[in-house]
């Protein structure tokens, strides 16, 4: 089971919460030894996806392209990747 959420600290508590989520991105499991596609999926309104156990003939890679993410992981494994908010600039030139 791999379970990923992805959130937006708006807050910065660097805790992710039900109202933080970013919804609709892309998250992809790929066997490590050759490549393939095992499964992907959207997050969920709470930033949330999850995928039950998949059968690979190695170790797994969590790609999430959108943040230029990508971890081999174990079996069972949880992740949260935290999005922190950025002072907008002082001025436009």
């Amino acid at each position: 089971m791999v379970e990923v959420t992805i959130y937006y600290d708006r807050n910065l508590n660097f805790m992710a919460e039900l109202t933080e989520g970013v919804i609709d991105v892309v998250v992809a499991l790929f066997d490590e030894s050759n490549g393939q596609l095992l499964s992907y999926g959207y997050t969920n309104e709470a930033g949330n996806v999850r995928f039950p156990p998949v059968s690979s003939t190695g170790a797994v890679r969590v790609v999430v392209p959108y943040l230029n993410y990508s971890q081999v992981v174990s079996e069972s494994t949880v992740i949260q990747l935290r999005i922190a908010p950025r002072p907008l600039p002082g001025g436009i030139p």
